[in-house]
């Protein structure tokens, strides 16, 4: 019989966060025993090889449930679209005797608030949302030390939510629930849309490189290679100095025939792009430039500004 002062882990599915998260939890003692749900558990996953980590398969035919006597925590790591139906699987399975109920549920979507594990609340659980602003490519070891949980949900389970995030030395967000979307949105436009304008830039640099022949394939990697130390330079620049001083380029300076120029080299997608987030830069810094020089800058930046204009023009800088 498990000893009731043991903790027991369960972490529900081992894809890039939850198998990285059953691993640090493991690394760093934050349960006595940690089983990891899977739908195969012969499926090789080399962070799940420790000596607390086990694996139980999520088939409704297996019998590996029955491995799990008791649970103090289990943690939701599944697609956002896949989470409620793993919440309501999980408490029939608990309903049946074949699953003991978690004293606390977490789950790691960024989307969801606390609720999408409601069905669990039948059953006792402390619900939570338990998100880390990290953005995983691959499992790995390591990976949570210094990150931020947006954490939002019951007390119960966000003191253990709390408490799992200090083992994993990183740090916590409250979050409020009904402000999950804005949360959520920050962490798309803090990392995928990062992406995204390297993507944008790659393409750019592509078109400028001198290339072997029309026909010739970009080679992305070596565009990334390029743009690496300029996107990290610019990270670490706003991580030393801030928002908004740690922000360089033309429109901070407020170079307007630059931006102009570069107006008219874009197509119109990539137009409207540069125009919005041109106008966030420009929010950031307007009040260092001359009122004059900030009132023509907008106008370039706004939506369907005129065009065409001559891409020699000169602008000066009113005073």
């Amino acid at each position: 019989m498990e000893n009731p002062s043991e903790r027991s882990l369960v972490v529900v599915g081992a894809g890039r966060i939850g198998a990285s998260l059953a691993r640090d939890l493991s690394d760093r003692g934050a349960a006595d025993s940690i089983t990891v749900f899977v739908r195969n558990p012969a499926m090789p996953v080399a962070l799940l090889d420790a000596a607390h980590i086990r694996r139980a398969g999520l088939d409704a035919g297996s019998s590996a449930d029955q491995r799990v006597s008791g649970v103090d925590t289990a943690v939701f790591c599944v697609p956002d679209d896949a989470l409620r139906g793993a919440a309501r699987a999980w408490a029939e399975r608990v309903a049946e005797g074949r699953l003991p109920p978690a004293r606390h549920a977490l789950h790691t979507s960024g989307a969801h608030v606390a609720a999408a594990l409601a069905p669990l609340r039948a059953d006792g659980s402390s619900i939570a949302s338990w998100h880390p602003l990290v953005a995983l490519a691959e499992p790995g070891r390591g990976r949570f030390a210094g990150v931020t949980f947006g954490i939002e949900g019951e007390a119960a389970a966000v003191e253990e939510a709390t408490r799992l995030t200090a083992v994993l030395g990183a740090r916590a967000l409250p979050v409020r629930p009904e402000a999950k979307a804005l949360y959520h949105l920050a962490a798309v436009f803090g990392s995928n849309y990062l992406v995204a304008c390297l993507s944008v830039a790659a393409r750019l640099l592509g078109r400028a490189r001198e290339a072997g022949g029309p026909d010739s394939a970009p080679d992305t990697g070596d565009l990334l290679e390029a743009l690496m130390p300029l996107a990290r330079s610019a990270l670490e620049n706003v991580d030393a100095r801030g928002l908004p001083r740690g922000v360089t380029g033309p429109i901070v300076r407020g170079d307007i025939g630059t931006i102009r120029r570069h107006l008219e080299a874009l197509d119109p997608a990539a137009r409207d792009l540069y125009r919005a987030l041109g106008a966030e830069l420009l929010r950031m810094r307007s009040d260092e430039l001359p009122h004059a020089v900030r009132a023509r800058l907008w106008r370039e930046l706004r939506p369907g500004g005129d065009r065409p204009f001559g891409i020699g023009e000169e602008v000066a800088h009113d005073e």
